[in-house]
């Protein structure tokens, strides 16, 4: 049996595709277990740790909860809106749209928020928390209740959804802060509007963007005592599709496929 002299290409092809647009991600790589995070050892350029009771400094989980590999962990003081976070402040290739995907389990759920953002401004190079005219969206679970942030209130995600302690989940947020409607693999978002889909689901489709604006950074963190486990942040500066299942499962085997055949072919 032959390998095409096509088939390499073609797989370099396949997995360029897959990352069309991407400019951040961060997994944690193989860290060791309780690793304190830094801007040394990943690829966030912002990291704070609250001084207020109860405040955890984002870590290293190894073995991860969530995702694979390693995950961060981190918790935001109890009773206090100082926050605990993660980013990239100012620094991110600036567009009005943008995708963010993120892994992620809650501890403490109940007790807190967490706040998901893509923006641009000093909420993301300083330690305040959200501010609705510098984010793009701002997405949060208020106590479990997961919300959007619209140019003036808090808002229920498809009319009321919930999370719970120790469950994982998977966070997708294409967001099209620009003028005309984007399509992205077989789903179209509206000018002005986010999809907001979860474990794969679209279960918010062409919700308003709190601010159409050119973001250029992105945060999470904590505040009020909830913990967050975070696995595989990822974001591209363009519409980008929820990935099938067993897209990175083909890709890994043709890949596999390939290396083999053409060891065979090299030792003949």
């Amino acid at each position: 049996m032959k390998i095409s002299r096509l088939l390499v290409p073609t797989i370099a092809l396949l997995a360029l595709g897959s990352a069309h647009g991407q400019i951040f991600s961060e997994d944690f790589g193989s860290l060791v277990n309780g690793t304190v995070i830094t801007t040394s050892n990943t690829d966030f350029t912002y990291v704070r740790t609250s001084t207020g009771t109860g405040a955890t400094d984002p870590n290293v989980i190894n073995p991860a909860t969530v995702g694979s590999g390693s995950s961060g962990f981190f918790r935001g003081p109890s009773g206090s809106s100082s926050l605990t976070g993660v980013g990239v402040a100012d620094s991110l290739t600036a567009s009005n749209v943008y995708t963010f995907s993120v892994d992620f389990r809650f501890s403490d759920v109940s007790s807190g928020d967490i706040v998901f953002g893509v923006g641009s401004g000093d909420r993301f190079t300083g330690n305040s928390g959200f501010s609705t005219s510098q984010g793009l969206f701002w997405l949060q679970s208020d106590a479990g209740n997961f919300e959007r942030r619209t140019s003036s209130a808090w808002e229920d995600v498809n009319g009321g959804t919930t999370f719970s302690n120790s469950t994982n989940y998977s966070l997708h947020v294409v967001a099209n802060g620009s003028a005309g409607a984007l399509n992205y693999g077989s789903q179209t978002v509206a000018a002005g509007a986010i999809d907001i889909y979860l474990n794969g689901i679209l279960i918010d489709d062409d919700a308003a963007v709190t601010t159409s604006l050119t973001a250029d950074g992105f945060r999470i963190y904590s505040v009020q005592g909830t913990g967050i486990e975070i696995d595989n942040v990822t974001l591209w500066n363009s519409a980008q599709a929820v990935p099938e299942p067993n897209t990175y499962a083909l890709l890994s085997g043709v890949c596999a496929l390939a290396f083999v055949m053409l060891r065979r072919r090299s030792v003949k």
